[in-house]
């Protein structure tokens, strides 16, 4: 949730007792993902400048890692088969400098989507074309396109040569595809873990402050993180102890007495003379009641 919402929830969850500002939030998000990205750091330099390679919990006979605007790193072993899938992106291709042994993959999801925007499956040129590559024939792919080209003109024709010039790039990542598991899933992974928290309409990002809210909503599904990010639980005095105690046994009281007394009364004590007592702030906040503005 964004941070004015995040500090309103958590000035109703600990009765006002935490800071309910958004840019207290904020800050403590930075300190937070700072602390992520300092993990990080020690992790890299130990293992690319000290060669300390981690200790593993199991061995996997294949590993796949698949990229779309985020890097997911893994340690390659000489028994290991590695994938690395993503969209054609030439960024993602560089994936394969760090992994000398990977072998590419392109995504099923974008080599089917060029398909859609250039051809009709009911075409018979579409047929050709897919008989082609599970073949591995470049040549007939090639053959069954120009084919195709003869008759396009407008928007129909360049549909048809960019998905040509994309299938002739992703080439290789498209034939070493075989019977071997595929990928897919990165997709849904970017959304749900940070497009749809990051990408809000009027959402605006400094480089700094987007890598660190990113480091902590991946930081949810990596529990070996989370002790980079223990801290100190909130404290809470003995008086607003008391006072929280109170103003709920006050208002069960009342709903035992009456439970509807509550929904046609109104309550003095937030704007009474002591409305600034801790108690009552209490109060405001299990009634979610605001005092009216003078």
């Amino acid at each position: 949730m964004p941070y004015h919402r995040a500090a309103a929830v958590l000035g109703e969850l600990t009765a006002g007792q935490a800071p309910a500002r958004a840019m207290t939030v904020w800050r403590a998000a930075q300190r937070a993902g700072r602390r992520l990205e300092e993990a990080a750091e020690r992790l890299r330099r130990s293992v690319f400048v000290g060669g300390q390679v981690p200790e593993g919990g199991r061995r996997s006979a294949q590993l796949h890692a698949e990229a779309d605007e985020v890097y997911l790193r893994g340690r390659e072993q000489a028994e290991q088969a590695c994938y690395l899938g993503g969209d054609g992106a030439h960024w993602v291709k560089q994936g394969l400098q760090y992994f000398p042994r990977a072998c590419y993959r392109l995504a099923p999801f974008h080599r089917r989507r060029a398909f859609r925007e250039a051809l009709s499956p009911s075409e018979e040129v579409y047929g050709r074309v897919c008989r082609a590559i599970k073949a591995g024939d470049w040549a007939g792919v090639e053959s069954a396109l120009r084919q195709a080209l003869r008759g396009r003109r407008g928007p129909a024709r360049q549909r048809l040569l960019r998905l040509r010039g994309y299938l002739r790039e992703n080439w290789d990542g498209i034939v070493a595809s075989g019977e071997a598991p595929r990928l897919g899933t990165i997709e849904a992974e970017v959304f749900h873990v940070l497009a749809r928290r990051m990408k809000r309409h009027g959402a605006r990002w400094s480089d700094r402050g987007a890598d660190h809210l990113a480091r902590l909503l991946s930081e949810r599904f990596d529990p070996q993180c989370r002790a980079v990010l223990s801290g100190r639980l909130l404290q809470v005095s003995p008086s607003v102890r008391r006072g929280t105690r109170q103003a709920v046994q006050r208002v069960i009281g009342q709903l035992e007495e009456d439970p509807t007394r509550w929904l046609r009364a109104r309550i003095p004590a937030l704007t009474g003379p002591q409305a600034d007592k801790p108690w009552v702030q209490v109060l405001r906040h299990v009634t979610h009641a605001r005092a009216p503005v003078a």
